[in-house]
């Protein structure tokens, strides 16, 4: 793996901390309270201090990046998924990885550009509240890794994963397949020498104007 790929994937890594963090404030998944301000990419972030959130947290994150250590292309997206007291899906932000790394003509050697769109996109999903339809009570939520089959296998058998496995999700006809009643909210598209990704909310409730 190259040294811009180590780069990438610790980016990447510090970038999902944040945003995570910064859906479950913005949503009020959990009480505001647990919640501590931080500054990163010279802005306000709010880092949960909840230890079961965090560990979970901490889980996926790691689970992604060794996923990307071990190959760059083996994670497709991520999907942070909320759904209601009757675990039925009703909004997910999803962080596409179109390419896990640009090259040449993106150059970043300074990484200014990379923590410009960093401190975009945590603006932006702590911005996206106000055009989200407010979530009904006792919301929950998981996060999903959109992979491939032998990716997966590795990943059961990673040793520093193997106290939090991974479950294979079958197909649901919910939110995962567009109709008509899906809506779609761009936040951001991020590309720079160490990062390529689209990040987008599908919901079935209608967008505020």
């Amino acid at each position: 793996m190259s040294q811009c790929q180590i780069v990438s994937s610790d980016i990447l890594s510090e970038l999902l901390e944040v945003a995570f963090n910064s859906i479950i404030y913005s949503r009020q998944l959990y009480p505001r309270e647990i919640f501590t301000k931080k500054k990163i990419y010279s802005t306000a972030v709010y880092i949960s201090e909840h230890p079961e959130v965090n560990d979970y947290l901490r889980n996926i994150i790691l689970s992604v990046k060794e996923l990307l250590d071990s190959d760059v292309t083996s994670v497709k997206k991520i999907n942070f998924v909320i759904c209601d007291d009757e675990q039925k899906e009703i909004e997910r932000v999803v962080f596409d990885l179109m390419e896990f790394r640009f090259t040449d003509n993106e150059k970043d050697p300074y990484f200014l550009k990379t923590e410009d769109a960093l401190r975009e996109l945590n603006l932006r999903l702590l911005m996206s509240d106000n055009y989200l339809s407010k979530l009904p009570k006792d919301c929950t939520f998981f996060i999903e890794i959109e992979t491939n089959e032998s990716a997966h296998i590795g990943l059961s058998e990673n040793p520093k994963c193997l106290e939090f496995p991974w479950i294979v999700k079958k197909p649901s006809g919910q939110l995962t397949q567009q109709s008509d009643n899906n809506y779609l909210l761009p936040l951001t598209t991020i590309k720079t020498e160490y990062l390529g990704l689209q990040i987008f909310v599908k919901t079935s409730n209608p967008l505020n104007k």
